[in-house]
Formats: C-alpha cells, structure tokens, sequence
C-alpha cells in the first residue's frame, strides 16, 4: 500500500527530526562504550594494583611473624599438633574397640589368655591369638564366641601344642555383624546362677 501524498511531502520538508534521533541514539550508544571503557581501565589498573599492594603487605606481615616465632616455639608447636592429631586417631580408635573389649571380656574362658588382638574395622574382624591349656578350653572359646549375636562366625587360623609348658596356642579370625561398631546389637542377658536357699536346723538339747 502506497504513502498517502501528504505523507511524503510532510518527510520531505522535515527530515530534521529523524536526524536528531539517529544523532541521539548515537550519543547514547558512545557514553554507554565510554563508561564501560572506563570502568575496564579502573579495573585493569587501579583495582589490580591495589590487589598487589594488599598481598605484598600480607607476605610482609607473614615473614615478620615468621621471623618472631623461635625454632624452639615452633618445635613445641609442632609437638602439639602432633599430640593433637595421635588423641584424635586414639579416640577413633578407642570407640572403634570398644564393643569388641566388650565382647572379648564378656566370652574370655578361664583356661584361655589372649596374647594379641588385631582389629580390622574394614572387613568387621578381630584377629585373636592366645594359649589355653587345651584343646578343649579353644573349643570352648569357640562355643563361646558362636553363641553371641554380634558374631557372624569363627575361622581357626591355626592351633599347635607347645612343648614344654603343656599349653596350646591358638589363632582365630572373629568374624563380626557390622551392627556391633553402631551398637545396634546388644549382648543377651547373662543368666545368674540359682543359689538354693540356705537350710538352717535349730539344735537340739538334751537334759540328762
């Protein structure tokens, strides 16, 4: 559809305003490029160099300090941190073994002595070597173990007679239910035995 005549004659006697909006959206457009290339040139060199001097004057401070602590401060120091770090790994340990103290001290024989015990938290182990004064004091040992509900079973790793005391070493791998490291198992309630009521007789006299 064609402009009306009146139309173009009108764009024709007045192109000034549509100059002066090209002009000023040109004049927009280089302010917006100039406060960006200023806020670059700001960043580049003003904001830059005072990022270096922060960091200069924290080395500085660093190395003075440095240069303050003694080497025997720093040697105490570093004991410390050493006694720090070995109470961590003693207490992990410590709550890692203790159901198992528990358990070894709840089941012991009296005819058997546990000369070392390992633990393997990873695969739920308790490797266990000891004497007993038989065969039938490790079988016992054994008994004992199976009858627990934290243990899952018992593998004998080894058993020989020793000579010259009458004593019969032994190794046994105890393997756990991973419940006892969470505490979710509880040991059974041990049974007290029954003592019979003590019988007392009144005595007898005798008038001759």
């Amino acid at each position: 559809m064609a402009l009306p005549p009146q139309a173009i004659e009108k764009l024709i006697r007045d192109p000034s305003h549509t100059q002066g909006a090209y002009r000023g959206l040109l004049l927009v457009s280089g302010a917006i490029l100039g406060l960006v290339v200023v806020i670059y040139v700001g960043l580049a060199f003003g904001y830059k160099a005072y990022l270096e001097s922060s960091l200069k004057d924290v080395e500085s401070q660093i190395a003075k300090f440095s240069a303050s602590v003694s080497q025997e401060d720093r040697a105490q120091i570093q004991g410390f941190y050493s006694q720090l770090v070995n109470l961590r790994t003693l207490l992990a340990n410590h709550t890692v073994a203790s159901p198992v103290l528990a358990l070894l001290e709840r089941t012991v024989q009296p005819d058997v002595y546990y000369t070392k015990l390992t633990m393997n938290a990873n695969n739920n182990q308790a490797i266990l070597t000891g004497t007993a004064r038989s065969l039938e004091a490790i079988a016992a040992q054994a008994a004992a173990f199976k009858d627990q509900p934290e243990v899952d079973r018992i593998d004998f790793n080894n058993a020989g007679a020793q000579t010259g005391n009458n004593t019969w070493q032994f190794a046994m791998t105890v393997h756990l239910k991973p419940e006892i490291f969470r505490g979710v198992i509880t040991a059974p309630p041990q049974s007290a035995p029954i003592v019979p009521p003590a019988t007392t007789t009144a005595p007898t006299s005798t008038q001759p």
